[in-house]
């Protein structure tokens, strides 16, 4: 086998010959750079590459399911045969039905002009500092980096094909920052789609230094707990 479409397409052929009425398989390629740090000490880091397929099959109305995550043919074949032991041992009231069978084939991806791939060990420890050098002066933080690239493809034996690529930016953080009487904290996922280019097009270091900024003001007007609790709250209810 090539690589997991050439596998996920055997599959599918080895499925309907074991008498599935409909066989799919979904093969996903990932390869996730990460980073984290805890109050700007790092705390994991690495890259992490995975691949596995997801299979499908009906076979007298009943569905099975089986998933690999070794690209190897055999298997491959007992995850096949483990879906239709499965769906031949299920007994439904109603049968499945999928309706009219569907063929269609698609082929798309997040255009990228900076792989992630491409970006060095370097550039990440870089930007990464960056942004812990805008967390400065808070309370107490934790930062997730985590750069993503996926390989996606679906074929069924109705003749279905669809091929899609996509590059997640990942950064969150949870900020925390402490005034004289009570703190503030806050949540913030800016997880992007597309590649390493975001960084500067999205403002990402500039938009966390303002929210930085504006917690820590936050942080200033807390009150203690005890005193937000025996003063009026208001209230909106419902029907």
């Amino acid at each position: 086998m090539k690589d997991g479409r050439d596998l996920a397409d055997h599959c599918v052929a080895f499925g309907a010959s074991q008498g599935a009425s409909y066989v799919e398989a979904r093969f996903v390629k990932d390869r996730v750079r990460s980073l984290a740090f805890r109050n700007s000490a790092p705390i994991s880091g690495g890259m992490t590459p995975s691949s596995g397929i997801g299979i499908r099959v009906l076979i007298d109305g009943n569905m099975g399911f089986a998933s690999f995550d070794r690209m190897k043919k055999d298997l491959a074949e007992d995850a096949i045969l483990a879906a239709c032991k499965m769906a031949k041992g299920a007994k439904r009231d109603a049968p499945i039905d999928l309706g009219d069978p569907i063929s269609k084939e698609a082929k798309w991806g997040v255009k990228v002009r900076e792989k992630f791939s491409d970006v060095s060990t370097e550039q990440m420890l870089q930007v990464s500092a960056d942004i812990n050098e805008a967390m400065e002066g808070l309370e107490s933080y934790v930062l997730l980096f985590s750069p993503s690239e996926s390989e996606k493809y679906l074929v069924t034996n109705e003749g279905t094909r669809n091929e899609a690529s996509l590059a997640l930016l990942t950064i969150m953080v949870i900020i925390t920052a402490k005034g004289k009487l009570g703190s503030e904290q806050r949540y913030i996922d800016l997880t992007q789609v597309g590649g390493w280019e975001r960084i500067k097009e999205s403002n990402v270091i500039e938009f966390l230094n303002d929210e930085v900024s504006r917690l820590k003001k936050s942080a200033e007007k807390a009150e203690k707990l005890d005193e937000l609790l025996s003063a009026p709250i208001d209230m909106v209810v419902g029907h």
